[in-house]
C-alpha cells in the first residue's frame, strides 16, 4: 500500500473516548437559588413561580465546555 492510504496500518490509531462536557456555572444559576431562597423566607407564593422560570430558563440555556471533568447538567434545576 502506498504511505497515504488510511487503511494503512502504520496510520491506525487506538479507539478513545471522547473528554466528558461540563457546564460553566453562570449567574442565572445563582439567582435561580438566591430567588428560591427568598421565596420560602419570605413565604411569597409568587416568588416560586418566578424562581422556577428563572431555572428552566438556565437548564435551557445552558453550554458546556469540553474538558476532562465531568459535570452534572441540573445544576440550575436543584
Amino acid at each position: 500500500m502506498s504511505s497515504n492510504d488510511p487503511r494503512a496500518q502504520e496510520l491506525e490509531e487506538p479507539f478513545r473516548l471522547p473528554k466528558t462536557y461540563t457546564e460553566s456555572l453562570d449567574a442565572v444559576t445563582s439567582l435561580s437559588m438566591l430567588m428560591a431562597g427568598g421565596t420560602l423566607l419570605t413565604r411569597n407564593p409568587y416568588g416560586a413561580w418566578i424562581a422556577v422560570f428563572v431555572a428552566i430558563g438556565g437548564f435551557m440555556n445552558q453550554h458546556p465546555l469540553r474538558t476532562k471533568d465531568g459535570g452534572q447538567s441540573w445544576s440550575s434545576i436543584m
